[in-house]
């Protein structure tokens, strides 16, 4: 699965298991092997010859999970889809070609190839037969020697009607390969996940820990069908704790915000705003003015949400097109009617990883330089990747940066910020979750700062 031969799964030494062609029922098949996967999940991530294959789902964009034997050399892994075109894996794949692969311990972002043509996939299969791994070194002679031409054979039949897929890890991206979808014009995935899942806290979580009414009006209508037809997909304790993070990183938010604005702030910015919906339930538009700071690319996307929604826009709401990587925060703001002798209250979620360390410090280097005394600002960080940093590679938007709280902390000092919180997952999970009955709690490395100048 990686290339150069270093590692297990480079390692020519380990044998691959056979493939396990089955004419099993799909109907029957599909609910066995996702028991399989959930209860052998560590067995089959360390099987040499098996790969947990991760795609994106099609409709809703969540990571779904398929096991699939496989045959693997130096520079990928070959698959064959028993059920063909109509597998959710297939479909998944042909939506979007990247995917993540664990497989003998290792998981990486790959991008996967499906090939159709007759004469190529008989060429692969004879090149990369699948062969049985077994206890005795005479059965494996038999496997490489006798057992070959039957098994080539029987893989040049099988291979008929159903196609191939040649699975080949990715280099690593290049640094501005994280907003490459954003730059083709395209919106933000991450942020349209955040969306679905911050609807999906409204539907499955009650009480919900921040209540946004507008969430599931502002997600498009195949996802709002997914959620109410998959939600026993978005159980598994991963999603649970990933959607109880988005909503809580906004409710910390407007929790500050709100003791901000009974201090005097009558200015809010929201960076990296997405399908945030504060400034649409905004409980002071006479009084609180909203900057919302995003792509050019992901705001023409919510406001295509808005009007399909039938949400107006409030007149108390600016929206402040902006690439982070390219361009001034303080230049974007002032052409937007921001006031800088003003204080004003800022919010930076589910951004700063997926940018330079550079990009992330010079903005707060900004505000710390430019805004009135008085103003905050609340921002999410992460301290290492998780299983989402990989899934966020796969569809083109890699975590980039990660920070240790203590460094941080004092960094965000001396650009001139005195008052800092920071709330890690424990501290989250007793503020915010330590009276619910459902067992809801945050984990993974998130933290939430807060700063005030």
């Amino acid at each position: 699965m990686t290339g150069g031969g270093s590692g297990p799964v480079g390692d020519r030494r380990v044998e691959p298991f056979a493939a396990r062609l089955h004419i099993i029922p799909r109907v029957i098949i599909k609910p066995l092997q996702t028991a399989l996967v959930r209860v052998f999940r560590r067995y089959f991530e360390q099987a040499p010859g098996w790969v947990l294959l991760t795609t994106s789902g099609r409709r809703t964009g969540l990571p779904r999970e398929v096991l699939l034997p496989c045959e693997r050399w130096a520079e990928g892994m070959l698959v064959i889809s028993t059920y063909g075109n109509r597998a959710d894996w297939m479909r998944n794949m042909r939506r979007n070609p990247r995917v993540l692969v664990t497989c003998a311990g290792w998981a990486v972002a790959a991008q996967a190839e499906i090939v159709e043509d007759l004469d190529a996939k008989r060429a692969l299969v004879d090149a990369h037969p699948f062969f049985a791994p077994a206890p005795f070194a005479l059965i494996n002679f038999l496997h490489r020697t006798l057992l070959r031409p039957l098994t080539c054979a029987f893989l040049r039949w099988w291979v008929n009607n159903r196609p191939v897929v040649v699975i080949r890890p990715q280099r690593a991206a290049a640094p501005s390969d994280a907003t490459t979808a954003l730059q083709n014009g395209r919106a933000s995935v991450t942020a349209q996940r955040a969306a679905l899942l911050r609807a999906a806290h409204q539907m499955l979580d009650h009480p919900p820990i921040l209540d946004d009414p507008l969430a599931l009006r502002l997600i498009d209508p195949a996802g709002a069908e997914a959620l109410r037809s998959g939600t026993a997909r978005l159980q598994t304790p991963a999603l649970q704790a990933l959607r109880v993070s988005i909503a809580l990183r906004s409710r910390y938010a407007e929790d500050r915000l709100a003791a901000a604005f009974d201090r005097g702030v009558r200015q809010y910015v929201v960076l990296g705003a997405g399908l945030d919906t504060f400034a649409y339930r905004n409980p002071h538009p006479d009084a609180l003015r909203v900057y919302e700071v995003d792509h050019p690319a992901t705001q023409a996307w919510k406001r295509a949400q808005l009007a399909e929604a039938g949400i107006a826009l409030p007149p108390s709401l600016t929206f402040v097109p902006l690439d982070f990587e390219t361009e001034t925060l303080d230049a974007a703001l002032r052409a937007s009617g921001f006031r800088n002798d003003q204080p004003a209250f800022f919010s930076w979620l589910g951004v700063t990883m997926y940018l330079s360390r550079e990009a992330v410090m010079q903005t707060l280097g900004l505000i710390a330089a430019t805004c009135a005394p008085g103003s905050e600002i609340v921002f999410s960080y992460v301290v290492s990747p998780s299983q989402f940093a990989e899934h966020a590679a796969l569809v083109g938007e890699p975590w980039r940066t990660f920070f240790d709280p203590p460094a941080l902390q004092a960094d965000v000092r001396r650009l001139g910020f005195r008052e800092i919180e920071d709330l890690g997952p424990e501290e989250a999970n007793a503020r915010y979750c330590a009276q619910r009955a459902d067992g809801l709690r945050v984990g993974g490395s998130g933290h939430l700062l807060a700063a005030r100048l």
